[in-house]
């Protein structure tokens, strides 16, 4: 997996994933700006023993935009554990051109010992990296859901929940297990109580948001993300589906914008994001969520599930299901005024999708 949106064009090294990265931290869909999507791209990369990839993000970090950590194919470690000595690659990729001298020198003294590791910066040149990438994601179907681009001419199959995403990613299309895995808790969800009022915090491009909005059509929905080219995809997006006025982006990082203020309790919220954005954020998701209220997170690795659990429980959610995909978890909990006693086991609703 490569979090970058315009990787799938690019020729990239065999790898498998450890972990969905991004320079955006609420958002699982890192984006490009359509003004910027046919500007110039180099890919920058750097290949290290596991121990080191974290010291090595740190410095690449500020020099790109979006950003991964690969295991190399060929590494003796699995993609939830790697040992200290697996091979990895850390990469990003930037439309800026990067300084070799400037990040060779950091890269140089982040290492304790021993020479720095050798700095791959590749010229990719101008494309239309966004126009290519969408072009390359067929329609697809989740569960009920079948997800498309506005690329695609055929007529979508009848009796599905049509959802028209145009994503520069495919964490955004709908392909991604944790994009799926909380479509799939939705669809769950829809089975019992309606849902009136919903917040999609990191929304990327929406589809989580639209697809509420399709489950729950008298729901009012608040999308929410820290990027403003995300919250301008989720605009696009919620005018594609005729959806209206019931959704509003909103550009801000985490849950204190007086829009969501004033809009909440929420009795759903969907936060497909990362782990330790998850745990820092569980006070204020637990704030905003209503009593008897149900919380979808995801963007976690299966290993992270006790951490993200553990800061919720501390502040009221408890676990009602749980969904693994190709090593990613998706959580389903619900805000209650007692706790489910430590001894009582919690629903693992599988990998099938409803």
């Amino acid at each position: 997996m490569s979090s970058p949106s315009m990787a799938a064009s690019l020729t990239l090294p065999s790898t498998k994933p450890v972990a969905k990265r991004s320079s955006i931290a609420l958002s699982a869909i890192p984006e490009m700006s359509e003004s910027a999507s046919s500007a110039g791209l180099w890919r920058v990369a750097v290949e290290v023993p596991a121990a080191l990839a974290a010291a090595v993000e740190a410095v690449l970090g500020p020099h790109v935009e979006t950003m991964a950590v690969m295991e190399i194919s060929g590494g003796t470690a699995t993609a939830l554990a790697p040992s200290a000595t697996t091979p990895m690659v850390v990469e990003g990729f930037t439309q800026r051109q990067p300084d070799r001298l400037v990040i060779e020198a950091g890269l140089a003294g982040a290492m304790t010992s021993g020479a720095p590791p050798v700095l791959r910066i590749e010229d990719h040149g101008e494309r239309d990296w966004l126009a290519e990438n969408r072009a390359s994601f067929p329609a697809i179907d989740v569960g009920r859901f079948h997800i498309r681009g506005s690329h695609l001419g055929a007529p979508p199959p009848p009796g599905r929940t049509v959802l028209r995403v145009d994503a520069a990613a495919a964490f955004g299309s709908g392909s991604h297990a944790t994009t799926a895995g909380c479509l799939a808790m939705l669809a769950r969800l829809a089975l019992g109580r309606r849902r009136r009022r919903v917040l999609d915090m990191g929304t990327g491009t929406g589809i989580l948001a639209l697809a509420a909005a399709r489950l729950w059509p008298a729901a009012r929905l608040w999308a929410v993300d820290n990027d403003a080219d995300a919250v301008a995809m989720t605009a696009r997006n919620r005018r594609r589906n005729a959806v209206g006025r019931r959704l509003t982006p909103v550009h801000w990082a985490g849950y204190r914008h007086p829009v969501l203020v004033g809009a909440g309790p929420f009795d759903l919220i969907v936060a497909n994001i990362l782990a330790r954005p998850l745990i820092d954020m569980a006070p204020d998701l637990a704030a905003h969520l209503a009593p008897g209220g149900r919380a979808v997170l995801s963007g976690l690795l299966v290993h992270q599930e006790r951490g993200v659990l553990l800061a919720h429980r501390r502040v009221g959610l408890v676990p009602v299901a749980r969904r693994h995909v190709d090593g990613w978890s998706t959580l389903l909990l619900a805000h209650v005024k007692k706790r489910r006693p430590e001894g009582r086991r919690w629903k693992s609703v599988g990998n099938n999708l409803p």
